[in-house]
């Protein structure tokens, strides 16, 4: 047959991913926003989820621009949206938008619950400490300075870590500190001069799709332990799940 039009789904993908056979009336609605989200794997975690424990639910993704926000609050109740995933450009950019949050001091948001309120929380910290592991005491290296970096900051500093963030932009990218974890959370390849690698330390990339990357190749001929970022995708999303379990019916 002829290949959907762009935007439009497959019929294929529509039963298998999105379980098209399964909606009715009732059924609910989550999803993704945020600019770019081709590349996001999110749609098929949590359809799969929803299928698995039968919850007549639906995950799609949302891309949007930001001065199509307010718009789109106001009709997210009214199109029965329940949840929501967020990411790049948004996650420092929805407080005008949320009633409460959970931990406000985090600067960020990474998952909406809708109900009578909108309600923003963050487990991007959770998802990366919970691959990590104990981070107590050590000494923790961030590049990056968005919403994802923010939120992992604040739990490995919950958790006793010592953390040093280093934006992407920064001059000193050649001379990054002692560290026993080093953590990128830049959208793009590792920015830091690779020689500046130490052996043997805990190594952690959060871009889901590129696993492959000189910064984690390096790593790896170094002896490092890798954490990939779908490591933390998973753990964040489960996280997200809880957070909607009160619409969920979990």
């Amino acid at each position: 047959g002829k290949e959907a039009a762009p935007g439009q789904l497959q019929a294929q993908e529509l039963i298998e991913t999105y379980n098209f056979h399964d909606h009715d009336a009732n059924t609910e609605i989550y999803g993704l926003i945020g600019n770019p989200l081709e590349q996001s794997p999110s749609h098929q975690m949590h359809n799969a989820f929803f299928k698995k424990k039968r919850i007549n639910a639906v995950y799609v993704k949302m891309p949007l621009l930001e001065e199509e926000l307010p718009l789109f609050f106001k009709l997210a109740k009214q199109l029965r949206i329940r949840g929501l995933s967020v990411t790049m450009p948004f996650k420092e950019k929805l407080f005008d938008y949320i009633d409460c949050v959970e931990e406000k001091a985090i600067g960020a948001v990474n998952t909406l619950i809708l109900d009578e309120k909108i309600t923003g929380a963050n487990t991007d910290g959770q998802g990366a400490l919970d691959a990590i592991g104990d981070v107590a005491n050590k000494r923790c290296v961030i590049i990056g300075d968005g919403g994802a970096s923010k939120a992992i900051a604040f739990e490995a500093k919950r958790r006793g870590a010592h953390i040093t963030i280093i934006s992407r932009r920064a001059q000193n990218l050649e001379n990054i500190p002692e560290y026993d974890i080093l953590i990128n959370t830049t959208p793009v390849a590792c920015p830091i001069d690779l020689s500046e690698l130490l052996p043997r330390r805990v190594v952690m990339d959060i871009n889901v799709l590129h696993t492959t990357t000189p910064f984690m190749l390096r790593a790896k001929a170094l002896g490092c332990r890798l954490i990939y970022g779908l490591e933390m995708f998973e753990r964040q999303a489960h996280g997200q799940f809880l957070r909607w379990g009160q619409t969920l019916s979990l």
